[in-house]
């Protein structure tokens, strides 16, 4: 029987076979030639949380994030591989840090990406098709090295020793904001998400080892530099900190302002919200009535651990446009709500830290962060030369303030901010 069922299986064209000979042919004359497969080195992806109060340097939990850690040693010559396919968020990038100061040394912003050949990038070309689906491939190379022509133009340095005797150890980020709900994907924080492949690889794209791992516990004390000082009079102040030190977003602007809650229970913060685009797509950016990709405030501790994040999208705007948040005790926040304000809970920290971040602001937007200068701190006190560095005396109302009172003041006259006024 078993024969008869075999007598009977069709025949495979003559075409088919003669094509399967030459593929077998050439892939025994390519690795025969010295070429090796590239090393598969994906499975060092690692999810960096943003949930509540999970990890340091302050995530924003609207943002999903992953880092690949590796060691450069001087006489190693490799270059990463990095392919995938364009998500379905807000915004996607890749950046590069040093592991020991923290700060980013490459990025690549999702709507530079140039697409494979034949693909096209739906954060730079309107109306793409299939967003899941359109590929890319970058290249991290070591600093000096030539750019790879399978790279396509999308080139990230990677630190680099400086001979052949030192290492440097190094992180690979790679970041969706607000990804769509059906698609959230983290390897154990939900599912489906098709991480970009990792592949260890010269200039010819012939396989090499994969870098080794290093993970080097981060010197986040060094950040507190940044943190601006609290106002005596209960007032909030943003300033413009240098955000050096804390994986910052090379393509996203940082203001901040503590909280000190012994002057009461509640903070109440006033600010013009920017216009922000509702997809990264270029034929919505060509109305020219959007400013930013992406903002958020965040409540941060010295820790550096975040407990809550508002994005825009959740954001309440009042009549004049502008966000009228209160931060205090959770078993305030549906009262407040109703009364048609943002809450966020001032969380388990004792100095909380307010976070508001603009990503990719457009050119003429005139809440631009680069019109503030960079937080200068020369003595404890806050003198008159400090508090001219505040956001609001270069952006104005685009810029948050607010005042910290009782919940008396506050149910009595909103800790006597005009809420009311354009």
């Amino acid at each position: 029987m078993k024969f008869l069922m075999l007598s009977h299986k069709k025949k495979r064209p003559i075409g088919l076979l003669i094509l399967n000979f030459f593929a077998l042919t050439f892939a025994v004359l390519y690795f025969a030639n010295g070429h090796a497969l590239a090393a598969d080195c994906s499975s060092g992806w690692e999810v960096f949380s943003s949930q509540p109060y999970q990890q340091l340097a302050m995530p924003d939990t609207n943002v999903k994030y992953w880092r690949y850690r590796f060691r450069v040693k001087g006489q190693q010559q490799f270059y990463l591989k990095v392919s995938g396919h364009f998500p379905h968020g807000r915004y996607m990038n890749f950046s590069t840090y040093d592991q020991r100061t923290l700060n980013s040394t490459g990025s690549l912003s999702d709507f530079i990406i140039k697409p494979d050949p034949g693909f096209a990038n739906p954060f730079a070309e309107p109306l793409t098709p299939s967003i899941g689906e359109q590929k890319y491939r970058i290249a991290l190379a070591q600093k000096g090295a030539p750019q790879p022509l399978w790279s396509n133009g999308n080139t990230m340095e990677m630190p680099t020793p400086r001979d052949a005797d030192e290492e440097r150890a190094v992180e690979l980020w790679y970041r969706i904001y607000l990804p769509a709900p059906e698609r959230q994907q983290a390897p154990t924080e939900s599912q489906n998400i098709r991480l970009p492949r990792i592949e260890s690889v010269d200039k010819n794209q012939n396989g090499v080892d994969c870098p080794d791992g290093i993970k080097i516990l981060p010197k986040l004390w060094g950040a507190l530099k940044n943190m601006p000082p609290s106002d005596v009079e209960g007032q909030i102040v943003f300033y413009a900190p240098s955000a050096k030190r804390l994986y910052s977003n090379p393509d996203t602007q940082y203001l901040a302002a503590p909280l000190d809650f012994n002057k009461g229970e509640l903070a109440i913060i006033r600010f013009r919200a920017p216009k922000t685009f509702t997809s990264a797509r270029t034929d919505d950016r060509s109305t020219k009535k959007n400013e930013v990709r992406y903002w958020s405030v965040c409540i941060s501790g010295l820790d550096t651990r975040t407990s809550e994040c508002l994005a825009d999208q959740s954001a309440t705007r009042d009549q004049y446009g502008f966000i009228n948040l209160v931060i205090g005790p959770e078993s305030l926040r549906s009262q407040i709500q109703t009364m048609g304000l943002n809450f966020l809970a001032k969380g388990r920290f004792m100095t909380p830290l307010v976070i508001y971040r603009n990503l990719l602001p457009e050119d003429g937007y005139a809440g631009n962060f680069k019109l503030i200068p960079t937080m200068v701190r020369d003595s404890p006190e806050i003198d008159l030369y400090f508090r001219m560095q505040a956001a609001k005396n270069y952006i104005g109302d685009y810029a948050p303030s607010g005042q910290i009172c009782n919940q008396v003041e506050f149910f009595l006259n909103y800790c006597e901010m005009n809420l009311t006024s354009y």
